[in-house]
């Protein structure tokens, strides 16, 4: 709390007390890793996951791009859950401030928290970090958070489109704003899905890579769970498995590929 009512700052205290005692009594699943006896002398194999092959990959429910020209920037949606805030943190403050490409972030996060997730972002970042709101336009440079219990999606005119569906398994869902991007971005659009438990963010990652666009999943060894990434590399839709510490240069390769492929298709198309 601000100022210096001793009071208030006891109050706050108290409280800040008892939320921590209650989440103390939360039951968490720890890292299958960390449970392990290891012998110091044995080499660790590392277990890369083989792909599915495209004939077993299902199409049914992927929704195909918009016919017509592509947006004039790329569009980064970023997914993860548990262990996520610190990896996206990671990402996010990596970016120049002159990241040519718009940021979507569906972090899987308790009600109430994502104000202050995308208020704890901005202080480390270069670009501007907003928790989304209903038309909120996307635009380059600049980093939108989904809001907790509510799906982000886009709407034709690259403008943020808050639904509150009902709920299947997890809201926000990586799936759902992940193919939104895909329908409206194409091959613009670039899908990175992070460490987190289940499978969210796998089909949504295999609908952007359909389209055209590139995708990145964290590896094994940065992940504190490596549920989601795992479903995106069995699925085939992992352009890239990346570490955690690699994910921000490749993106801005990436995008700046992307920009360059843009000006030289505008170049030809005006002569």
């Amino acid at each position: 709390p601000a100022g210096r009512d001793q009071a208030q700052l006891a109050r706050a205290g108290q409280m800040l007390i008892q939320r921590i005692k209650v989440l103390a009594r939360v039951k968490v699943v720890t890292h299958l890793r960390g449970r392990r006896r290891t012998n110091p002398q044995s080499r660790r194999e590392v277990i890369v996951p083989r792909p599915m092959p495209p004939e077993k990959i299902p199409a049914v429910g992927l929704p195909q791009p918009r016919p017509g020209p592509l947006p004039p920037f790329s569009l980064v949606l970023i997914g993860a859950s548990t262990g996520g805030p610190r990896i996206v943190n990671q990402v996010i403050s990596a970016l120049p401030k002159d990241f040519a490409a718009a940021v979507l972030v569906v972090q899987h996060i308790a009600a109430g928290f994502s104000n202050g997730m995308a208020e704890w972002l901005s202080y480390s970042s270069l670009l501007p970090v907003r928790l989304a709101q209903e038309g909120h336009e996307l635009l380059p440079n600049t980093v939108l958070i989904a809001p907790d219990q509510t799906d982000l999606l886009i709407t034709p005119e690259r403008k943020v489109h808050l639904s509150d569906n009902p709920l299947l398994l997890q809201r926000p869902s990586i799936d759902i704003s992940m193919q939104a991007a895909a329908e409206i971005f194409g091959a613009r659009a670039i899908g990175v899905l992070l460490t987190g438990m289940g499978r969210d963010g796998a089909y949504g990652m295999l609908t952007i890579k359909r389209a055209g666009g590139y995708t990145i999943a964290q590896d094994e060894a940065t992940s504190t769970i490596f549920g989601m990434p795992r479903a995106a590399i069995h699925l085939g839709a992992a352009c890239d498995v990346l570490p955690a510490h690699a994910i921000a240069a490749r993106l801005i390769e990436v995008v700046g590929r992307q920009m360059r492929t843009s000006v030289a298709l505008d170049a030809r198309d005006s002569l």
